[in-house]
């Protein structure tokens, strides 16, 4: 392996173990069900807006409004490109919610609403012999 080659996630640092601790969940109140959720929030990344969706279905955790606010707060000088923002994110989300599926989008926003997106990320994960291919048909509606 070469040197300048980094791992795509980070080790343990302050600075994780912060950013991880922002997020603050809350027990799953049905965690004998299962369900999708959804939270959508926006990051300022040196002068580009980036669009934060996160869809996922529960199992130990469930996220709140503002676990999610002040993660994205966090989210600050995190990662240098959109790829491994995304990869930054779905890995905190296993380790501090530990969701059954989890979907992590990450769209670039131009200034003028009519210009094409200028990149968009999609990363999923899901956890060893989960599957629920009725529910998951949904998440393009949801």
């Amino acid at each position: 392996m070469k040197d300048d080659i980094q791992p795509a996630v980070e080790p343990a640092s302050a600075a994780r173990i912060a950013r991880q601790s922002s997020l603050d969940p809350a027990s799953n109140p049905a965690p004998q069900l299962d369900y999708l959720c959804r939270l959508t929030g926006a990051l300022h990344d040196g002068g580009a807006k980036l669009e934060i969706s996160v869809a996922y279905v529960p199992d130990r955790g469930v996220l709140t409004d503002t676990g999610f606010a002040a993660y994205l707060e966090s989210l600050a000088n995190a990662a240098e490109t959109a790829e491994a923002l995304a990869v930054t994110v779905i890995d905190d989300l296993n380790n501090e919610l530990v969701p059954r599926w989890v979907q992590v989008r990450i769209r670039r926003l131009n200034d003028d609403e009519d210009a094409p997106v200028g990149a968009a990320v999609l990363v999923e994960d899901r956890q060893p012999n989960w599957s629920n291919p009725d529910l998951l048909s949904r998440i393009l509606g949801f």
